[in-house]
């Protein structure tokens, strides 16, 4: 075994280096192992902070290491994540229940509402919580106890008016799941309401089954995204007789590639129609102009329906204000 040594004082630099030799019928032969260490030299308090030290630390003792104390703060990652859990625990808890005593003072909610709240959200009391009735009202209240139901104490109640314009979407249904994306989104950009609609080159007619799937899509949106009044879910109707059924507050437009820029109306309601995944035909977008619908593009590429769907109704709802109209009555 050797062992060899350099030092040099004005670097501060130190080399250790071992040799190991070991017989011929050894395992290890001529392995060898080095050490180097560098150190800084030690500071001179004398002119003040050291350069390039890095900022917050401070060099201390004779070998310049920072000090334990001026360490900068760091919370532990599995700290982190407990805190950030709470914090969202503590998070407004949305309720929607359709038949409340308009005089009660107090509320138990039971079944499966009460077993997300317990076990999935894990409210306390105190927790917040607003109840959504679907139909504008609105209870602001809090958490009294919770065990297999939850109590509830009402602060305050009041009746949301609705946004406007009233947006009316009338869109081919997509096939398979893509129709609850849909739904979800209208619900959640502010539509009023949702109706298949049939046109030449429909494909899907949704069963009165798959209708009631989306009025709880609707349902969850709502809660979900803390609006008062539910989009409904309506029934299939033809081209023709939604572009006949119109009144002088009513603005039908039919989006299409070809058409022109989506400018504001001004009216109380905006009827807006998208076609299926073929598009339409000829004869269908001549029949909307001849009844007084505009044809309006809201983008430079064709879109699947659900996605058309979702970003006519935003456009829609930004040009004619529907972000700004919404009003709320406390009592």
């Amino acid at each position: 075994m050797t062992r060899s040594r350099a030092s040099s004082r004005s670097t501060g630099s130190r080399l250790w280096s071992v040799g190991l030799g070991i017989g011929r019928t050894g395992s290890l032969v001529g392995a060898r192992f080095s050490y180097h260490w560098h150190h800084r030299p030690e500071p001179d308090r004398t002119q003040g902070p050291v350069q390039g030290a890095p900022a917050g630390f401070r060099l201390a003792g004779r070998s310049g290491r920072p000090a334990p104390a001026t360490l900068p703060a760091q919370t532990h990652p599995r700290r982190a994540r407990g805190e950030h859990a709470r914090r969202d625990h503590m998070a407004k808890l949305r309720l929607f229940l359709d038949d409340i005593d308009p005089d009660a003072d107090t509320i138990v909610v039971t079944g499966e509402e009460a077993e997300h709240a317990r076990k999935v959200k894990r409210v306390g009391p105190g927790h917040a919580v607003t109840i959504l009735d679907g139909r504008g009202g609105v209870i602001e209240a809090e958490v009294v106890n919770i065990r297999r139901e939850l109590e509830l104490r009402i602060i305050e109640r009041r009746v949301e008016a609705p946004v406007s314009p009233r947006l009316e979407v009338y869109a081919a249904a997509p096939k398979g799941p893509r129709l609850d994306d849909m739904i979800d989104a209208l619900s959640q950009v502010g539509a009023a309401s949702w109706s298949p609609l049939e046109t030449k080159l429909s494909v899907v007619d949704p069963r009165p089954g798959k209708l009631a799937r989306q009025e709880r899509i609707a349902r969850e949106a709502s809660k979900q995204c803390g609006r008062a009044w539910v989009m409904t879910i309506g029934a299939r109707q033809r081209l023709e007789a939604v572009l006949e059924g119109t009144g002088p507050e009513t603005a039908v437009v039919m989006a299409d590639v070809g058409g022109e820029r989506y400018e504001r109306t001004g009216r109380g309601v905006v009827r807006l129609l998208i076609g299926p995944e073929g598009g339409w035909t000829e004869g269908e977008v001549a029949l909307a102009r001849s009844k007084g619908a505009r044809v309006c593009s809201f983008g430079v590429h064709a879109m699947r329906i659900e996605v058309a769907a979702a970003v006519c109704a935003g456009v829609v709802m930004e040009r004619e204000g529907g972000a700004e109209s919404r009003g709320a009555d406390s009592r």
